[in-house]
């Protein structure tokens, strides 16, 4: 058995003309992957997650911990496409990308054109609605595309208000994910054809994919899913989430009638067993005996079930906990890195383990411009040319 040691995209160049969260978080996975990712940003501005921080000192220096986070890995180069002169610069590093990733209008960067000068090149267009359609061009955020695509209405219980979850759902299973999907799979495409292609992702689109299941359960019963009524949102008892008598909450998933007989077993109450989770005179006398049983043990006695593999118990943890959880540490997807003089915090891995590649984490994330000489120097530019596009407000 060969061992390939490179990772699974080395030598794959991305560029990245995205910002914030969802373009960002997709070409982390890539440069995870091994791909170089050279994030093009506004040399005045740069990457507006930079400076989003509470603390003055890492405002200032433009490493927020938001942008560490998604941008650890990459190098940066500062350039004003926007200008004839910094857009002939996007337009030669282009030559030797693989792929490049945007969240800007196709007007700036003609999908068609693009194609023809460059045609074995991926070009990702990742933008809330897509480039075409009645909403094409619209200002959005992931409140936008969540509200849009039918999400954010099943965060609402009856006659309540919606309300925003705490992480970007839209903006990430509907915008990175996809987007990552897409890229991996016409890097493919090309590897048999030799030919690039343009993909126009929409992330309105891409929440709208997540909903098969609550589109189901309107298909089955004709009426609307909202949150608490849904099979999987606390209707059946055995998958539900339950107060501990301390305050705190667990959840039970034993959806499988194996793993509901075993929790049953382990607590002692096989006599709730003849009781069906569909009927719903029943399911009512079920939830009443699980909040009262689930109720008379602190969060830390109930945890004795976390470990067992039958029950499908867990804990409802906060950020700080999960950071420190055994399972993610055990397998790298949270691991730390003391030496990293820009930040001595927890990162995130992907998701990704192979048994012949390897990914690469990184953990720095590149200043403002830092690779200006180094990337451009690799175009024929020279010193003196880099000192002039520096004084045109081009770098």
């Amino acid at each position: 058995m060969t061992l390939h040691r490179d990772a699974p995209l080395t030598g794959i160049r991305v560029l990245d003309m995205t910002t914030l969260l969802p373009g960002p978080l997709a070409t982390l996975y890539l440069s995870d992957l091994g791909a170089e990712v050279i994030k093009i940003e506004h040399p005045r501005m740069g990457d507006p997650m930079r400076r989003m921080s509470q603390n003055d000192r890492k405002s200032k220096e433009g490493l927020s911990h938001f942008f560490q986070l998604l941008n650890r890995g990459k190098k940066s180069v500062s350039l004003n496409f926007k200008r004839a002169q910094g857009l002939e610069l996007l337009l030669r590093l282009a030559q030797s990308a693989d792929v490049l990733i945007t969240s800007a209008p196709k007007d700036i960067l003609d999908p068609e054109e693009m194609q023809e000068r460059f045609p074995r090149l991926i070009y990702c267009s990742l933008t809330g609605y897509g480039q075409q359609g009645s909403r094409q061009g619209f200002a959005g955020h992931d409140a936008n595309f969540a509200a849009l695509s039918g999400l954010l209405a099943l965060t609402a219980a009856q006659d309540q208000r919606p309300e925003l979850p705490e992480f970007q759902i839209a903006d990430i299973v509907g915008g990175s994910w996809p987007a990552l999907a897409s890229i991996l799979t016409a890097l493919y495409v090309r590897e048999r054809s030799g030919e690039g292609q343009y993909i126009d992702l929409s992330i309105a689109d891409g929440a709208l994919a997540n909903l098969y299941l609550s589109l189901g359960y309107f298909l089955e019963t004709g009426v609307a899913p909202e949150k608490g009524r849904g099979l999987f949102s606390g209707q059946l008892p055995s998958y539900r989430i339950y107060r501990t008598m301390d305050g705190r909450y667990v959840v039970l998933a034993s959806l499988e009638e194996v793993f509901w007989k075993n929790f049953l077993r382990k607590i002692g109450r096989e006599d709730l067993m003849p009781l069906s989770v569909q009927i719903p005179e029943e399911r009512g006398v079920l939830h009443r005996e699980l909040e009262k049983i689930f109720s008379e043990r602190s969060f830390e006695q109930w945890s004795v079930l976390f470990d067992d593999p039958g029950v499908c118990l867990s804990p409802v943890l906060s950020i700080p906990e999960v950071i420190r959880q055994n399972h993610f540490l055990e397998r790298g997807t949270i691991f730390f890195d003391a030496g990293d003089v820009f930040m001595e915090h927890p990162h995130i891995a992907g998701p990704f383990h192979f048994s012949k590649t390897k990914p690469v984490y990184r953990t720095r994330a590149p200043r403002l411009g830092e690779h200006n000489h180094e990337v451009l120097a690799a175009l024929g530019i020279g010193q003196a040319e880099i000192a002039a596009l520096r004084l045109g407000k081009i770098l």
